[in-house]
């Protein structure tokens, strides 16, 4: 006896849903949100969360950059 795995099981629900909308991303998301609407289930919506700033690595004692772009040794 096998045990069935999850993960296949959940890949064919997928193939099937995007089969049924003819692999249409906008339908597809379409039906899923009539389904939700219809399902009779109270919901939680979160806001989108706020990606953080993207900030510059610190240096790691490594060469600096010179004004023409040449590596300049580490230790000055």
């Amino acid at each position: 006896m096998t045990t069935p795995n999850p993960i296949e099981e959940i890949k064919a629900i997928r193939h099937q849903l995007g089969a049924d909308a003819g692999y249409d991303i906008h339908r597809i998301f379409a039906e899923l949100r009539n389904a939700r609407a219809s399902s009779g289930r109270s919901y939680v919506d979160l806001p989108p969360r706020r990606v953080a700033a993207n900030h510059a690595m610190q240096r790691s004692g490594g060469g600096d950059v010179s004004d023409n772009s040449e590596s300049t040794s580490a230790a000055r």
